[in-house]
């Protein structure tokens, strides 16, 4: 019952703000493993001019106290390099870093549901600069 709640609360968006929300694609040709592999349209069985999407992704509200002014990303498709399901939580950076140079790293807590399951965590810290000659 709380996963309907949770779709109920999903903001809808307004046709004007698809575009800037939204990345619809299809596979091209590639390789896998070395072997040569088609792109979707010259799959078998698929029509050469299809417009099915074969990846999405997209940024999504939620509208309830919780979850407010929290982006979530969902990114889904077939040939992808690889197949998981995860969590990825980006934390908000300080708004003033002191003492370190500014970075484009932010914290992040991934947690992987499948196929290997675990945890991990990646945060920025401050790294202290040895002086040439000092023992600190």
């Amino acid at each position: 019952m709380k996963k309907v709640k949770v779709v109920r609360c999903l903001r809808r968006m307004a046709a004007d703000e698809v575009a800037s929300n939204v990345v619809r694609a299809q596979y091209a040709e590639g390789a896998i493993n070395g072997k040569p592999v088609p792109a979707y349209r010259a799959e078998q069985n698929i029509n050469p001019k299809s417009m099915t999407d074969t990846f999405v992704a997209l940024r999504l509200n939620i509208d309830n106290w919780r979850w407010w002014d929290v982006p979530i990303y969902m990114r889904v498709g077939k040939r992808l390099p690889k197949s998981a399901t995860e969590i990825s939580v980006h934390f908000k950076k300080a708004p003033m870093v002191l003492f370190n140079k500014e970075t484009n790293d932010a914290n992040v807590l991934v947690i992987r549901i499948q196929p290997d399951e675990g945890i991990s965590l990646r945060m920025q810290a401050k790294m202290r600069e040895r002086v040439s000659g000092s023992n600190r």
